[in-house]
């Protein structure tokens, strides 16, 4: 009975000490494939109770557009031991439109209008709680952007009191920033989701309304330099990001024996 005793006190020992606990460490690099849902703001929003205000427009009050849908790509570096620090690139596409879930047509103005925004920035990120599987973050950015578009304007006229004149807007740069502000989510060594609200504002620098009223065919005219100038007028392009997104995730294991 004693060498029993004596038997299974060592083999418990012995078991104790191959107990070990597995610690996931953050990661270094992580790579996000983001599915975008954006709401204007200011005076890129023109469309009041549901509906496009061709007068705004042309009087350049508004960029005329709603809400609009997109997506993005975006690479995060680690920057310090920590993993605290994040250096972030990231290239998107955007388009903003009057009537993103309606046509609009019941409506009195037949107007509209439409815009592609292709976005590249870099900016930095900073992780609250890097280690653990619910992390917050702020981040901040720098962005260059090439926007286009198209614009159908209402016009009434003596023969016809609904009729629409198009314009085609050129690609157009710009520069701005983003703020954001969101929380990763960790489902897996490789997998998580990551719950974002991002402010965009495209057009902070290089603003600029070129041509003249009978053009048909310009570059995007954001600033003031005539009150003849169609479509002229100090305007921001800014508009909220909202995503749900999935993200690749690459993480390290280390293990940790207990004593």
């Amino acid at each position: 009975m004693i060498i029993l005793f004596l038997s299974g006190n060592i083999f418990a020992q012995q078991k104790d000490r191959n107990r070990f606990m597995i610690v996931r460490s953050a990661p270094s690099f992580i790579l996000n494939v983001n599915s975008l849902l954006s709401i204007s703001a200011l005076e890129l929003g023109g469309v009041y109770n549901s509906d496009f205000h061709s007068e705004f427009v042309k009087n350049g009050e508004s960029f005329g557009t709603r809400n609009g849908a997109g997506i993005s790509i975006t690479s995060k570096i680690k920057l310090h031991k920590s993993s605290r620090i994040w250096f972030t690139q990231s290239a998107a596409y955007n388009n903003l439109q009057s009537y993103l879930f309606t046509d609009g047509k019941t409506n009195s103005d037949n107007g509209s209008a439409s815009y592609n925004c292709f976005t590249g920035s870099m900016g930095v990120e900073y992780n609250l709680f890097p280690n653990y599987n619910i992390v917050p973050f702020i981040a901040a950015e720098l962005n260059a952007s090439i926007i286009s578009g198209e614009l159908n304007v209402w016009t009434q006229t003596t023969t016809d009191p609904y009729h629409t004149e198009s314009y085609d807007i050129l690609s157009s740069f710009r520069m701005g920033f983003g703020l954001s502000a969101g929380t990763n989510i960790m489902l897996s060594n490789r997998f998580g989701l990551n719950l974002n609200a991002k402010y965009s504002y495209l057009n902070l620098f290089f603003r600029s309304s070129e041509g003249s009223s009978t053009d048909k065919v310009f570059r995007l005219r954001d600033d003031k330099i005539s009150e003849d100038l169609l479509f002229s007028g100090k305007k921001r392009f800014t508009f909220f990001f909202y995503w749900r997104r999935d993200f690749i995730l690459f993480r390290n294991k280390r293990k940790i024996l207990q004593a």
